[in-house]
């Protein structure tokens, strides 16, 4: 990766998965909407998640997650 990254997720209805790669300096926010929104392989730090290498990586992925009606995934693996 040479660059760093923002995404946004806007959830609708059913369901979504979004699969990052494990290696990468990843921070993840999610709000609002009904229904769940799951992580794995990130680290809860109190509001967001984000991967072991985020605060030491140059390049990063930011992702933002705005729920909607059913569930969204995000697996780092």
């Amino acid at each position: 990766m040479k660059h760093s990254y923002n995404v946004a997720i806007h959830g609708g209805v059913g369901q979504a998965t979004v699969r990052l790669p494990v290696d990468a300096a990843i921070y993840a926010e999610a709000h609002g909407g009904i229904g769940s929104i799951q992580v794995r392989g990130l680290h809860n730090r109190g509001g967001y998640w984000a991967s072991d290498s985020w605060d030491r990586a140059e390049n990063k992925i930011r992702v933002e997650v705005h729920g909607g009606i059913g569930e969204i995934r995000l697996i780092a693996d």
